[in-house]
């Protein structure tokens, strides 16, 4: 009796020991699918970051391309424009709007509306800057 006893004792032990095994598994399963999500929205959170940061180059690029072909046109030099069409893009669609106006107008020699229009182009480029 006592022997039965002892065997079912350590078949009852080896049973709570099996159980607390899988339960272990089971919860280091669910650590590790954390583990995955929170580095995958990491990496995510980098990618948002390096994008943005990557379009506020864009759009810097583009400004600075706006104040110098302003300055070009002043001293009659049309060429700055060329610059102008390809950088544009960064830029919202009412700055873009501007810069499409004064390439219209140098396009047809009219260097002083064209100066114009970057001025309205910066001037809006920087109201959407210092707008929070």
């Amino acid at each position: 009796m006592r022997e039965r006893v002892a065997r079912l004792e350590q078949e009852l032990a080896r049973a709570r020991s099996d159980a607390q095994v899988q339960e272990l598994d089971r919860l280091n399963q669910q650590v590790a699918a954390l583990r995955e999500q929170l580095a995958q929205e990491q990496e995510r959170r980098r990618a948002e970051e390096l994008a943005a940061q990557q379009a506020r180059a864009r759009e810097q690029e583009a400004t600075a391309a706006l104040a110098a072909a302003q300055q070009q046109l002043a001293v009659g030099d049309s060429r700055a424009l060329d610059t102008l069409e390809s950088v544009a893009g960064a830029l919202p669609a009412a700055v873009q709007s501007a810069v499409q106006s004064a390439c219209a107008a140098a396009q047809n020699g009219d260097l002083a509306t064209a100066r114009c229009w970057l001025s309205v182009a910066l001037a809006e480029e920087q109201r959407r800057l210092l707008t929070p």
